[in-house]
Order: C-alpha cells, then structure tokens, then sequence
C-alpha cells in the first residue's frame, strides 16, 4: 500500500446467540498504510467503528451500541512468481465508549493467519484461523476457521 488509503464502509450481519439470529449493523471508516521490504509487505490498518446490535428478537427497547477503534498489524509474504501469499496478523479492540468499564483499554484481541491463493488475475480462495479473546466476557473465546473467495474490481 503506498501512502494512506481510507475507506468507508457498512456491514450488516447475522450471527447465532443463544440459539437465535441476531441483527449486527456497522459503519465503519479505515485507514490502511504499509510498505515493502523484497517480498514482505508490512501493514497497519485503523478503524473506526459504530455497532448497533439487537440482543433480544427486535425488541428495540433492548437495542445496544457501542464505539471501537480497532488496530490491525500486519505480515504477508507476497511473491509474485508464486501463486501462494501465507499472512498473519493481530489486532486490538479499544471502546471509546466513556460509558464503557473498559474505556480506553484494550477490551479484545485477534490472532489470525492464512493463506491466500490467486486462482486467476483478481480472483483470490483464501483459508484461514483466526482466535479472539475478550476481557471480562463469560464466553470469552472464539476459534473461527474459514474459506473465502474475493473478486477484486
């Protein structure tokens, strides 16, 4: 990446909690910067982040948000001869919440590697591992193992 990128962005996704669907709506903005040694490209990527989630089937009385900023380091062997591209990385979520009993502490953190491979010019499969662990949570872990593809325009 050759100077400073932003990016805005909106996700909504759905993810099971105790044994139901719940809403998760994102916006988002990043700020992507790195450089190159050879073959070995170094990262940072900050993010801002707004959450809306929904804990209890659409009863927007219980309806939760939160701020974060998010910090994401990281190593990926890109070789251009070589279709393989193995990458690792770890991040940290900070509240910027003042309501929040973490509020500017580290409140998780994720560490993740893979590997990407470019099947044709702009179209990657991509497997990974990625482990979090947040801080005072009752079910604090996660293991999360995954297959992606991208097109990139």
């Amino acid at each position: 990446t050759k100077g400073l990128v932003v990016y805005p962005g909106v996700i909504k996704k759905h993810i099971i909690e105790d044994n139901f669907f719940a809403d998760r709506h994102r916006l988002m903005f990043k700020i992507k910067s790195g450089f190159r040694i050879k073959d070995l490209r170094i990262n940072w990527t900050g993010k801002y982040q707004y959450s809306i989630f929904d804990p209890s089937e659409h009863n927007w009385n219980n309806v939760k948000s939160s701020n974060k900023i998010r910090n994401r380091f990281q190593l990926k062997y890109k070789d251009t001869s070589f279709k393989f591209y193995p990458y690792v990385y770890s991040e940290i979520f900070i509240p910027i919440d003042q309501y929040s009993r973490n509020f500017l502490k580290t409140e998780a953190y994720r560490l993740s590697g893979g590997i990407e491979y470019e099947l044709i010019k702009d179209n990657i499969l991509e497997l990974f591992f990625v482990f979090e662990n947040e801080f005072d949570a009752v079910n604090s872990q996660y293991f999360i193992y995954g297959l992606s593809y991208s097109y990139n325009f």
